[in-house]
């Protein structure tokens, strides 16, 4: 039997799983690896549909941290958000967010404005009262929270068209040690049990870890000259729909180097993705269907 005849007769013998993915939508078209898209109704995500999100996504992040053995990192894009933004500045002390760039394939970083520009700006200002939007001049800069929360972040954040997770494999660098023996009576102090001695040692230990700098060489390309790039801890790839549909076969392979998987709140896609290259689809529908059985149904988005 040739070799196209087997693929065809593989292609005809596939099993629809369409309907068990649901409310998640597979991208057959795509065969560089697997992504699935949720809708939503709108960003800010309504209650009903946000709920049910909470939950999928607390028994995904159960499931590939205990089941997968992988580690879950959460990002918060700043820019644009601003129902949330004030939350965000509160949790600052609780997360220790750590400033880098977030990227969509091949963009570029905008240029700061020009002396006339400013000059404009600040005559806007002084005329009319008002702010000036500064947006256009900034980097799409994204927050990783170095400590870890996941769930609680994702209850304050999730929903409002700025949230990717990632999940990747342990690096053994960023495993925090434990508080030596000598100093464990300083975590026990009344006063001194603010301080989270273990937290600062994990936050500081994250850090290190390998992602970092990995992640700037692989979605850094074209920014390597930008006085801004040395300054920058690491580069979150930003992707939609389309991004997955029209990468190269280079750019999937490098997104899969980062990150086993990656999830996205996509406003442009009115909804939220979620991609991997190892097959996980089994085990998300396993997921999907003990959700629906335990009576989780989500509402609306079509």
């Amino acid at each position: 039997m040739s070799a196209e005849h087997q693929t065809s007769r593989k292609r005809l013998t596939l099993v629809d799983r369409s309907e068990e993915l649901l409310p998640w939508r597979r991208a057959h078209e795509l065969e560089s690896c697997s992504l699935y898209w949720i809708p939503v109704d709108a960003f800010p995500v309504p209650l009903a549909q946000r709920a049910w999100l909470l939950q999928f996504f607390e028994r995904w992040s159960q499931l590939m941290t205990t089941q997968k053995q992988l580690r879950e990192e959460l990002f918060f894009q700043f820019k644009g958000v601003d129902a949330v933004k004030d939350t965000f500045l509160c949790h600052q002390r609780d997360f220790f967010p750590t400033i880098g760039l977030c990227r969509r394939p091949g963009a570029k970083l905008p240029d700061p404005p020009t002396a006339k520009e400013i000059q404009a700006m600040s005559k806007q200002v002084l005329d009319t009262g008002k702010a000036v939007d500064v947006n256009p001049y900034m980097p799409d800069y994204s927050f990783w929270f170095a400590k870890k929360a996941a769930k609680l972040q994702r209850e304050l954040f999730l929903g409002h068209g700025s949230l990717t997770t990632i999940f990747l494999k342990p690096d053994p660098k960023a495993i925090p040690p434990k508080l030596p023996p000598q100093l464990e009576f300083l975590s026990k102090r009344p006063e001194l049990k603010q301080l989270d001695f273990d937290g600062a040692l994990a936050t500081a230990t994250a850090m290190q870890d390998g992602f970092l700098p990995k992640s700037k060489g692989l979605f850094g390309a074209g920014l390597e000259k930008e006085p801004r790039f040395r300054g920058l801890l690491f580069i979150l790839p930003m992707l939609y729909s389309q991004d997955f549909l029209n990468q190269s076969a280079e750019e999937t392979e490098n997104l899969f180097q980062f990150a086993d998987v990656y999830m996205n709140e996509s406003p442009e896609d009115r909804g939220i993705l979620l991609a991997f290259r190892q097959e996980f689809e089994e085990d998300l529908i396993a997921l999907l269907k003990k959700m629906k059985d335990e009576g989780h149904q989500y509402r609306g988005g079509n």
